[in-house]
């Protein structure tokens, strides 16, 4: 029996959010890395500050962060944060704050293509 429907649902399952977590795990799965998932409701990287190591409410408006007197794009801090996870709840302090300067480096330059680029930007960049 003929189905017209069954195409569009199979193109929306292939690129439906799911695909977003279970693509990357799948992937990396094979290649026998580990993939760790984290509670964001406990872990906060938006208002987490290495630091100074304390948790300040920010308004989603505030696209940006002063880190150790640095400014930074609060999604990029946020990529930082998750990317040097100690569990799923918290950010490893020693692990941030030996990576920050490298960090803080790849950021600039990011912002500076960005900038000088002359191609729309993301809104969440706050340009």
């Amino acid at each position: 029996k003929h189905r017209p429907g069954k195409q569009f649902e199979a193109s929306v399952a292939g690129h439906a959010p799911a695909g977003f977590h279970s693509i990357p795990e799948r992937k990396l799965c094979a290649i026998k890395e580990e993939v760790t998932c984290v509670d964001t409701w406990k872990y906060r990287a938006s208002q987490y500050g290495h630091v100074t190591d304390t948790y300040t409410p920010v308004t989603l408006n505030k696209c940006w962060k002063t880190i150790g007197g640095y400014k930074v794009q609060r999604g990029l801090y946020c990529a930082f944060l998750l990317m040097n996870a100690a569990s799923a709840t918290a950010a490893d302090r020693e692990l941030c704050l030996q990576a920050f300067e490298r960090f803080l480096k790849s950021h600039n330059l990011c912002i500076a293509f960005l900038t000088d680029s002359g191609v729309h930007n993301p809104a969440v960049f706050g340009f």
